[in-house]
């Protein structure tokens, strides 16, 4: 009994480690979301903008995208889209070029094509050779904004403190299957710390499907191997002393995994980008670099890098806790109630469960030394 004692304690004060923290972070941003945003916002405010698309064998959305852009409520003139192709074998440049045929766009759209594929951020860096805006937006064949997004977005941007805004994703597709679902859950915690982060001053976590750039404080995109073209823009920017900021008004719809092995595969890779900011983060602020606040830096670190490593230990010594003293039955028992008798507790255990696997993925990949410019794309995100 002593050892079963010592085991339950100890599997105890591990919960606790894993949880407690990020409870305290969530309380702490939610009341700081509830906050005035104190900057200058500007609904009149339309500076020049580059909308940069970049593609990859995207036949199935392409055509989708060029008709979603003409729905954007922003002046003709103040415009230009740049769809930059990174040597599609699907025919996709042929489908701009086709569509553009035969249709009379509202704003100036130019096509670009690289000789190689050399990854998305590698993409963006060629089309900025091509734009004139004041500002700079990036999106993704497969990603859908809402008519006043670019508007509502770009008002923030009238105030000069701010240098990137990035949007709120609304999954079109999230009744589907407990996957889909899990998303849902996951996104509606996630935005509650971004908006917080937000309005305490800056969150360096942004989503390249929908993101804003004053154009005088981006040199590039970053295009290093492990680093994505939004996270890793983002904190160069915050370095530079401006704000980047979450802004849930400005909306675009977009498909989720609806299996276990898409959910992974997306989730890890956008794990690996992740953790390479947060590390990046982490360095700048010890080294009095990044004007970001160090509850911001330290609880993204430890939710995103050391809670994943404590449940690894969690499982274990809850593994342990089973075998020797044949607890299975009533502990999985008091398990199984709350988290499979109802559909949230399903869709809660599922969510936390493959957020936390995808980044112990992403760790691995980290540690090992696995970094890509480019990644496989998820078919069935295609198909909805």
């Amino acid at each position: 009994m002593d050892l079963l004692i010592e085991l339950l304690i100890i599997l105890a004060s591990l919960i606790v480690a894993l949880f407690f923290p990020t409870f305290i972070y969530y309380v702490l941003m939610k009341r700081k979301a509830g906050m005035a945003w104190g900057l200058a916002v500007d609904t009149n405010y339309q500076p020049k903008i580059s909308l940069i698309v970049s593609t990859y064998n995207e036949a199935p959305v392409i055509c989708k995208k060029l008709e979603d852009i003409q729905r954007t409520d922003y002046p003709e003139d103040k415009l230009q889209v740049i769809v930059v192709d990174s040597a599609s074998t699907d025919g996709t440049l042929d489908l701009c070029k086709d569509w553009l045929s035969k249709n009379s766009s509202r704003f100036q759209i130019e096509l670009v094509s690289e000789k190689e594929r050399l990854g998305k951020s590698h993409a963006l860096n060629t089309a900025l050779g091509y734009a004139n805006g004041e500002i700079i937006a990036t999106s993704d064949a497969d990603s859908f904004w809402e008519p006043g997004a670019m508007c509502k977005a770009v008002s923030f941007l009238a105030d000069s403190s701010v240098g990137a805004v990035t949007g709120r994703e609304e999954l079109v597709n999230l009744e589907k299957t407990v996957h889909t679902q899990s998303e849902g859950t996951y996104r509606g915690f996630y935005y509650v710390l971004r908006l917080g982060e937000s309005k305490t001053g800056s969150t360096f976590i942004f989503q390249g499907e929908l993101s804003l750039y004053r154009r005088s404080v981006l040199e590039k995109f970053e295009d290093r191997a492990g680093y994505s073209d939004d996270i890793g823009t983002v904190v160069g920017i915050i370095s530079k002393g401006y704000r980047c900021i979450y802004v849930p008004d400005a909306v675009f719809h977009d498909t989720a995994a609806f299996s276990l092995r898409g959910r992974l595969m997306l989730k890890s890779r956008r794990a690996q980008h992740l953790i390479s900011g947060i590390v990046r983060s982490l360095r700048l602020k010890m080294e009095g670099k990044l004007p970001l606040s160090s509850a911001v830096v330290l609880f993204n670190f430890y939710m995103h890098v050391i809670s994943p490593i404590l449940l690894i230990f969690v499982v274990g010594v809850f593994a342990a806790t089973m075998v020797l003293f044949f607890l299975n039955l009533w502990f999985l028992l008091l398990l199984g109630i709350p988290l499979f008798g109802l559909n949230k507790g399903r869709v809660f255990f599922f969510s936390y469960l493959t957020s936390n696997l995808a980044l112990i993925i992403g760790l691995a990949r980290q540690f090992a030394g696995r970094r890509e410019t480019s990644w496989r794309k998820i078919e069935e995100m295609r198909k909805e």
